[in-house]
Order: structure tokens, then sequence, then C-alpha cells
């Protein structure tokens, strides 16, 4: 747990802007035990780091290790971005056992999203299902596996939104 004397001090705009800042003020009045999942996600903070880059990925698994799922969720989901500024970047989300991990190839289904969409999701301006729609966001694989397990996708945009606050987006 994050102690008031060795956190950074928060502004009262910074306080307000995000889930993650309250999440951090939270603790540092010595009130994570109440929250001990969010707490977690807060500590896996990523202050300005660029979307998609390795240390953003290692932040994203850091945090969905955070989330609990149903213990009998067993689900693989990959993520490839083939157009990202770097060049093209792919993860694994695992659902297993009660709990996401980073990881375990090969995926059961691949979300393929363009990297203006990927933004936009990261960011909360769209959801993932809006880019389904429109055909910004395709699925490879089994996707029969992902309209079955619907409810490991509903624990993600908490992970999300910890990352957001401190995540930098390229146009």
């Amino acid at each position: 747990m994050v102690s008031h004397q060795n956190a950074p001090p928060l502004s009262p705009a910074r306080m307000t802007r995000t889930p993650v800042s309250r999440l951090r003020l939270l603790e540092c009045e010595g009130l994570s035990k109440r929250i001990p999942r969010a707490s977690a996600m807060a500590r896996n903070r990523v202050d300005g780091v660029q979307f998609l880059s390795p240390e953003w990925i290692a932040a994203l698994g850091a945090a969905v290790e955070a989330v609990t799922v149903e213990p009998a969720l067993r689900l693989r989901i990959g993520v490839r971005v083939p157009d990202a500024p770097g060049g093209a970047v792919g993860y694994t989300l695992s659902f297993a056992d009660g709990r996401v991990t980073l990881g375990g190839d090969p995926p059961d289904a691949t979300l393929v999203v363009g990297y203006a969409a990927a933004v936009a999701i990261a960011a909360g301006t769209r959801n993932a299902q809006a880019a389904l729609e429109t055909g910004d966001l395709k699925v490879a694989g089994d996707a029969n596996a992902l309209r079955a397990n619907a409810g490991a996708l509903a624990a993600l945009p908490a992970v999300f939104a910890a990352l957001r606050a401190d995540t930098e987006f390229a146009s």
C-alpha cells in the first residue's frame, strides 16, 4: 500500500480527472483496504507511457492481474493492431482459474483493430462493440468462443480505465 508520506502530491484538478487519481487519493488517505482490487490497479499506473509500447503492455499485464473473473472461464483473446506507429503490435489476454494474465498463445480468438480505433477504445471514447459493428474491429479465429464468454470482456473496461489516465496516445 502506498503511504501518504511516499505518495506524489496530487493537484485538485488531477484528483477529479480520472478514477485512477481518485483511487490514488484513497490510498494516500489509507482507505485502500476497502477497495483492494481497485488499489492494486492504481499501483500499476503508467506515467506518460506511449500506448501499445512494450512498457504499456507490461503495465497492462500488471493491471489485469488485479481482475477476477468466474473460475470456470477459459478463454484466450488476442489483440492485434497491424498499423500501430512503431509497427504491428499484438498481445494475448488469458482468462483461467478466476484470473486474467497477459500471454497464453495461441489465442482462441483475435481482435484485429486499426490503430485509430484502438486509440478510441483505449481512450474510452468508443466501445469495442461499436467498432465491431462498423467494421473497424474484426474477429479472427473462434468468434463463437468470444460470444459464449462475453462476460470475460466485461472486466476489461476497468483495466483500460486504470491505464488510460497516464497513457500517451499518438495521433
